[in-house]
Order: structure tokens, then C-alpha cells, then sequence
């Protein structure tokens, strides 16, 4: 088993297919997909033989093997890392003093050497011996650092994780920070970073809050509505990503301040509002979703506010989906049918969402 793990391990290093022996079928899916080795680890997480192996190539004589193997066990988290501590403590001891100039070139290329990983490992830990290396690190961009920094009490953590915050391509990364590292700071943080000057920093803090599910967030995050940015590229606006953080955490105070949002904005906006009702459960929502599909569809005209961005469509899979989960109905994307059956119910439904109320 150490070998399949080592030669997976290293099949995502090259890039390349390589044959896993029948029991381990479905880790060779995900070679096959050419899927990060963090995703095919987890699949084996509670799987003794499997984590024993991937302990096991933790001192394979290939740097990017070793590399590989501390990623799954930082994307794994403290439960992985908690047997192998010794291990790790080692291999940092065994790569340490580093001189400013070896710092300096793990710092441009962090493949050089598997020493930060380890720290880092040892960081989701509460090690308090690796913190003065993971605020190096983490000042230099470590993702992986500066995630590990929020196992810590001390001030200078905190100080360095709020200032990765605070930078747009670190503040995207940290997005992606595994669930269990929440933690009433990393709140408190970001709920202040939805008033920054930058679009991308409101953005990155409404997606944080959303994945909390924390509900003292909720009125800055209905403030957030308002927000005039737009989307860029393929990232949401930060009012869009407000709605979802609404719909996530689920709280249906929300609910009124997001179908008066319905009424505002552009078709990608409106579409999220329309997701995040889906999700908070809330039957006052079904009538303006009706009529917003009705807009969409062309059967009803738009409001004077309903803007198009480029390559926005008639897009009304979003809306459908909310509506099937408000009602239990299943109607697809034909406004048509939705109208005649919620009026079949005994509701009135007049041409805008505003003259519902």
C-alpha cells in the first residue's frame, strides 16, 4: 500500500496514468481525472492502511512525493496530522538552521523544500515551536502558513493572518481555507473587511462569512446588498456574494432585504438573490421569483433598473431550482406553468414584484 500511495502521489507530480491495483479502484479515478493529490487522499481519510502509507512516504527520498504527502495531511487537518507529529517535528529539525539566503529561495519557490509544509502541519496543531517560522512564511504569502497562524493565541498571529486578509490574490486564497479553521476572529475580521475600499476584498469576506454560518454577520452582510460593484471576470460581485453567504448561513431575517433585491441590479446579481431564497425556505419568495422568470423569459418586460452584463442569457435554472425547493413543485424553467399554478392556489400575481405588496 506505502508503493500504490507513493506511485499515486507521484502520478500527480508528472502528470501521467499509472496502474492502482484493484482495491484502491476508486483513488484511480482520480489519477485519472489528473485530480490534486489533497482530493485523492480524502477519499481514504478514515482508512487505517491507506494513512499509514501516506505517513509512511513522509521520508521518501523524492522531494515532491514528500511535498504531496504533507499537502493531503494539511487538506486533511489535525486528525491526520495529530499520529505523525514525531515525524514532521523531524523533518523540520532535519532541514533547519536555514541561512537568509536558503529562506529567501523557499520563499520564491516553496517546492524547494518540504521544510514550511511540515512547520505548517505542525502549526494546525498549536506548535509552539513553529510559530516564528510560519509568520515568516505567512508574510511571504504561505497559504498554507497562514492558515496554520489561526491555531494560535498569540497577537502576532492574528495581526498576520488580518493582513493576508487584506491583499487581493492572498485574500481569494483563503477562501478556499478548510472549514474546521473558523473561529470567532476570523469573523470578527472579516465582517470588517466588508467595508474595505476594495470590491475584491468585500468579495473574499462575504464568501468567508458565508462558509462560518455565522449569524452575527447577517446585518453586515444584508448592508452588503447595496453594494454597487459589479462581477469581474468570473468572480461574483460582493453583492452576489452576500446573497450566497445569506442562502449559507440561513437566516430568514434575510429574506425580505434579498426579494427587495430581486428588483435591482443585473441578471447574474438577481439570479444569486434568486439561489439564496431557494435556500433560506421561505414561501414570500415563490410569487417575485415567478415574476423575475417571467422577466428573464421575455414574457414580462423588465423594470427600468434590469441591466444586462456581457454574455448574460436567458439563464433561469437558478430560479427553477429555488422554486422546487419553496414548493415542492417541479415546473422547470417554463414561467407559463409556474404562473397558472401558483394562481391555481388561490394567490394573486400581478407583473411586477412590486405590485405583490
Amino acid at each position: 500500500m506505502t508503493e500504490i500511495v507513493r506511485v499515486v502521489i507521484l502520478s500527480s507530480v508528472v502528470g501521467g496514468l499509472f496502474f492502482v491495483m484493484a482495491g484502491a479502484g476508486a483513488l484511480l479515478h482520480e489519477v485519472q481525472q489528473q485530480r490534486s493529490i489533497p482530493r485523492y487522499i480524502a477519499c481514504f481519510a478514515n482508512d487505517p492502511e491507506v494513512m499509514n502509507a501516506l505517513a509512511a512516504v513522509l521520508t521518501d527520498t523524492n522531494l515532491e512525493v514528500r511535498c504531496r504527502a504533507l499537502e493531503a495531511l494539511l487538506h486533511l487537518g489535525p486528525d491526520a496530522i495529530r499520529p505523525v507529529r514525531g515525524q514532521l517535528a523531524a523533518l523540520v529539525a532535519g532541514e533547519a538552521p536555514l541561512t537568509p539566503t536558503a529562506m529567501q529561495q523557499l520563499w520564491q519557490n516553496p517546492r524547494l523544500n518540504s521544510y514550511h509544509l511540515a512547520a505548517a502541519a505542525l502549526g494546525m496543531l498549536g506548535d509552539p515551536q513553529v510559530l516564528d517560522i510560519l509568520l515568516q512564511f505567512a508574510r511571504h504569502d504561505d497559504y498554507y502558513s497562514q492558515v496554520a497562524l489561526l491555531n494560535y493565541t498569540d497577537p502576532r498571529a492574528l495581526q498576520v493572518f488580518r493582513e493576508a486578509c487584506s491583499v487581493d490574490y492572498q485574500a481569494v486564497n483563503l477562501t478556499q481555507m478548510p472549514v474546521q479553521q473558523f473561529d470567532p476572529r476570523v469573523v470578527e475580521v472579516m465582517i470588517g473587511n466588508l467595508r474595505d475600499e476594495r470590491e475584491s476584498i468585500r468579495m473574499c469576506a462575504a464568501t468567508l462569512l458565508g462558509r462560518t454560518k455565522a449569524k452575527e454577520a447577517v446585518p453586515a452582510l444584508i448592508a452588503l446588498l447595496d453594494d454597487p460593484a459589479v462581477s469581474i471576470n468570473d468572480y461574483p460581485s460582493p453583492c452576489e456574494a452576500a446573497a450566497m453567504a445569506l442562502g449559507e448561513i440561513g437566516d430568514r431575517a434575510a429574506v425580505e432585504p434579498l426579494i427587495a433585491r430581486l428588483q435591482t441590479g443585473d441578471v447574474r446579481t438577481r439570479l444569486a438573490v434568486a439561489s439564496a431564497l431557494g435556500q433560506l425556505g421561505d414561501p414570500q419568495a415563490v410569487a417575485p421569483l415567478i415574476i423575475l422568470m417571467e422577466q428573464i423569459a421575455g414574457n414580462l418586460p423588465y423594470d427600468v433598473s434590469f441591466t444586462r452584463l456581457p454574455g448574460d442569457g436567458p439563464n433561469r435554472k437558478p430560479i427553477a431550482e429555488a422554486l422546487k425547493a419553496l414548493t415542492g413543485q417541479e415546473f422547470g424553467e417554463d414561467p407559463v406553468r409556474w404562473r397558472a399554478w401558483w394562481q391555481a392556489q388561490g394567490h394573486l400575481l400581478g407583473d411586477t414584484i412590486n405590485s405583490i405588496y
